[in-house]
């Protein structure tokens, strides 16, 4: 059987483990329709503050704020909240959580346990907390912080910053200028459209560039950077990293910052080398030379320009083709290249 009270300008009510604070009337309930335990609030037209009254309480809360600004939080349960319209704030606390956002420029906290926060449209914050958290901005232009966890975040549309926070994370920037930080952990990081900034941490991480123009950065730890299809700029940090260029990289010059030949590798895919006849592996001395000028007389596929430090790409019965950008006087070898399967 459904309990159905409204609740005018507020209170505490026990029954319903519920805190109610609001300028007009909220709607609390027990759904039959819902699993057993379960106590829903619907928020009035005006702002609302709507939370447990003891956030150790592992009653399920499905809880709506409606149209105004307001605060709402759950407990210790897996608890499902809404803010719907207008600039709300909302806690998840402990639990698997699901909250989102809706519209205007909500902020969210997950708390403990492993939650999924969605801003859905506006400018969001949203802080993932501890657990393995799945985030999701939206549209807008949105902060998200996975925080401690292996991490799930999605920028969507609009210009976000991302930081995964610790741990291993899956970072995907979507579409807008992005700004995303992968912190500790060896995480993965994915610009997609738009002139991003991609920015490794402490662990080896896989960085790849996505449609735009972006700038790649390891930092520390042996990381895979991946260009993209614009001009991308990457920095490897330190640790020996690889620089990865497949099809689409031959549309700009890209350039390696700091390419260093003792401990870093560029890997070339044989899309970009059409007609080349190289094998997958480490790139043959005959195949490769360095040169003081791409002028001199050379029958090597893969030319470094020393004067320049322009890689080139020679095919059979062709012109040369420049392919990335490097130091100049760099005492590169056939050694430091090697041509991927793709």
């Amino acid at each position: 059987m459904s309990e159905v009270i409204t609740a005018p300008g507020g209170g505490s009510f026990p029954t319903f483990g519920l805190e109610v604070i609001s300028q007009g009337p909220v709607t609390l309930r027990t759904p039959p329709d819902s699993p057993a335990g379960t106590v829903q609030a619907i928020g009035s037209q005006l702002n609302d503050t709507i939370r447990p009254i003891s956030i150790d309480s592992t009653t399920p809360f499905v809880i709506s704020g409606e149209l105004g600004d307001d605060e709402i939080g759950g407990a210790a349960g897996n608890d499902q909240l809404f803010g719907r319209r207008g600039d709300d704030v909302i806690f998840g606390n402990a639990g698997e959580d699901r909250i989102r956002g809706g519209l205007n420029n909500d902020t969210l906290y997950g708390g403990a346990d492993n939650d999924s926060l969605f801003g859905d449209a506006g400018d969001d914050t949203l802080y993932g907390g501890a657990g393995d958290d799945t985030l999701q901005g939206g549209v807008g232009n949105d902060t998200l912080k996975g925080e401690a966890g292996q991490d799930l975040i999605y920028g969507g549309y609009g210009d976000d910053l991302i930081d995964g926070g610790d741990d291993n994370d899956r970072l995907f920037g979507d579409n807008g200028n992005d700004v995303i930080r992968g912190g500790a952990g060896s995480d993965r990081i994915d610009g997609g459209a738009g002139e991003d900034t991609l920015l490794g941490g402490a662990g080896d991480d896989v960085i790849i560039g996505g449609r735009g123009s972006d700038v790649m950065s390891g930092n520390a730890g042996r990381d895979r950077l991946v260009a993209g299809e614009g001009f991308d700029v990457l920095t490897g940090g330190g640790g020996g990293d690889r620089f990865v260029f497949g099809k689409g990289s031959n549309e700009h010059l890209d350039k390696i910052t700091d390419f260093n030949p003792n401990d870093d590798t560029i890997v070339l895919d044989r899309s970009l080398l059409p007609g080349s006849g190289l094998r997958a592996g480490t790139l043959k001395f005959s195949d490769f030379k360095a040169v003081d000028s791409i002028a001199d007389d050379t029958t090597a596929k893969i030319i470094y320009e020393k004067s320049t430090g322009i890689v080139f790409y020679k095919p059979v019965g062709g012109t040369q083709v420049e392919l990335l950008q490097l130091g100049k006087n760099l005492p590169i070898t056939a050694a430091d290249f090697q041509i991927g399967n793709g």
